[in-house]
C-alpha cells in the first residue's frame, strides 16, 4: 500500500463556526479545474463537520461516494478540512459495493478495465485557506503522482458510482461538511465510517465494517475527458454488413461503414476486439461514420480519444485479399466536430498499423479558449476514401 505525503498547514483546531449566509455563498463559489481539465465532480464546503478522518489502525476513516458527470482520467483532486498537525495524508479510491466502499482485496481488483478500482496514491498537495473560518483547501495533481510511482492513470466512467477517502495521520483532522447535493456530478449516499473491525491485509481500517455518518463531505475531482467513454457502442457492434448500432453512416457504396466480427483470416494473431467497423464496404469507394455525444466543448480543456486502427489481410468475406491501407492512394482521417451539423473542430490522419495488425493510435486535443466550438455538442467522425482492395478497421476504447 502506498501512503501519500502532503505538506500541510499546521495550527489549532477551531470549534464549529457560526456561518452567515454570505460566508456560505462565498465558500460555494465554483473553483477552476487545471487549465486542461474539466471538473467531473464537485461538492463545496459549508463548515467543519466535526467528523474526524484518521489514517491508522482503527481509524476512523471516512469515505464519500461520487458519480462523475463525464468519463475521463482523474488529473487533480481537491478536498476541504480543518488544519492538520501532521504533514501526511492518504487518499484512496474504491468501487461501489451495495452502497459502501468495495474493500477489493482480491487479485486483479485494480484493473479498471474490468471494473476494479482500489488505489492508494502518494500526493503533495498545495494547501490554502478557504473563505470559511478554520477550513483549508487541499489540492494535488493525481496524474503526476501516478506517473512518479509507475502506476497507470486512473479512469472513471460517467454515471458510475465510486468512493473517495481522504484521511490525515493527525487524529484531530476533520473533513469539512458539504452542501446537501453535489454541484457537479451526483452522489447516492451520505459519508461512511470504518474503524477497521474487519481488518485489511495491511491492518488498515479500510475493509469495514462501514456505517453511515449521515453527512456529506466536501471534495472536487477534475479529469482529462475521455471521448471514448462518452460514445455509445464504441466497439461498433451491430448486424454484420450494416451500419453499427447508435452510429450514423454514409458513403458509396452504401452503407459506407459496416460492422463485422474479425477472424484469424483478417488477423492471424487474433483481433483484440469481438467486433469492428470496416470501410469501404465493397472493395473500394468512400465512407463516413459519425456520432454526436452528450458532452459540450469547454475552452482550454484537453480531450483524449483512444482510437484503434487495423489493417486486415482479407475483406470480411475471409477470402478477398486486402492490398493495403487506404491512405496510400486515399485518406483515413478522424474528425472532432461540433453541433448537429458536425462542423470541423480538428482533423487527424490515421496511420497504417501494418498488415494483419490492430494498433492504438491515441488522439489528444486541447480546445482553444476562444474557439467558436465552446458550448456546442462534441461529435466524433471517421472518414475513409480508398481505391479497390484497400480497407481499414476501427474500434474505440475508453
Amino acid at each position: 500500500m502506498l501512503r501519500f505525503h502532503f505538506r500541510t498547514v499546521t495550527g489549532l483546531r477551531l470549534g464549529l463556526p457560526v456561518l452567515s449566509l454570505a460566508l456560505i455563498a462565498m465558500a460555494a463559489t465554483a473553483l477552476p479545474a487545471p487549465a486542461a481539465d474539466v471538473i467531473i465532480f464537485q461538492n463545496l464546503p459549508t463548515n467543519d463537520s466535526g467528523v474526524t478522518s484518521h489514517h491508522g489502525v482503527g481509524g476512523p476513516v471516512i469515505a464519500h461516494d461520487f458519480t462523475p458527470v463525464s468519463s475521463g482520467y482523474i488529473d487533480q483532486v481537491t478536498w476541504w478540512g480543518t488544519a492538520s498537525a501532521s504533514n501526511t495524508f492518504e487518499v484512496l479510491f474504491n468501487t461501489n459495493a451495495a452502497g459502501q466502499p468495495n474493500a477489493c482485496t482480491i487479485a486483479g481488483c485494480d484493473n479498471t478495465l474490468t471494473g476494479g478500482l482500489r488505489k492508494y496514491i502518494p500526493l503533495v498537495p498545495v494547501v490554502t485557506p478557504s473563505a470559511l473560518p478554520g477550513i483549508f483547501r487541499y489540492t494535488a495533481n493525481l496524474s503526476s503522482a501516478l506517473e512518479y510511482n509507475g502506476l497507470p492513470n486512473l479512469y472513471v466512467s460517467a454515471g458510475t458510482d465510486y468512493w473517495f477517502t481522504v484521511a490525515s495521520f493527525d487524529f484531530g483532522w476533520d473533513w469539512a461538511a458539504a452542501l446537501n447535493g453535489a454541484t457537479v456530478g451526483s452522489e447516492l449516499f451520505h459519508g461512511q465510517r470504518s474503524v477497521g473491525s474487519t481488518p485489511c491485509a495491511d491492518s488498515g481500517p479500510h475493509c469495514g465494517a462501514w456505517t453511515s455518518v449521515n453527512t456529506d463531505f466536501a471534495f472536487q475531482i477534475s479529469a482529462i475527458v475521455s471521448l471514448g467513454g462518452s460514445l455509445l457502442n464504441p466497439l461498433f457492434s451491430g448486424t454484420s454488413g450494416s451500419c453499427p448500432t447508435d452510429w450514423i453512416c454514409g458513403g458509396s457504396p452504401a452503407p459506407g461503414f459496416a460492422s463485422y466480427s474479425p477472424t484469424m483470416a483478417q488477423y492471424p494473431g487474433g483481433s483484440p476486439f469481438m467486433t469492428s467497423a470496416f470501410s469501404p464496404t465493397v472493395y473500394g469507394g468512400s465512407g463516413v461514420i459519425r456520432q454526436l455525444t452528450s458532452l459540450t466543448w469547454v475552452g482550454g480543456a484537453t480531450y483524449v480519444l483512444n482510437l484503434w486502427a487495423g489493417l486486415p489481410l482479407t475483406e470480411p468475406d475471409g477470402i478477398s485479399t486486402v492490398a493495403g491501407w487506404p491512405a496510400l492512394n486515399g485518406a483515413v482521417r478522424l474528425y472532432l466536430t461540433m453541433g448537429n451539423g458536425f462542423g470541423q473542430v480538428a482533423a487527424f490522419d490515421i496511420r497504417s498499423p501494418g498488415p494483419g495488425v490492430f494498433a492504438l493510435d491515441p488522439i489528444s486535443f486541447t480546445l482553444p479558449v476562444n474557439s467558436g466550438a465552446v458550448g456546442q455538442k462534441i461529435g466524433v467522425m471517421i472518414f475513409v476514401s480508398a481505391p479497390y482492395w484497400a480497407s481499414a478497421n476501427f474500434d474505440i476504447t475508453p
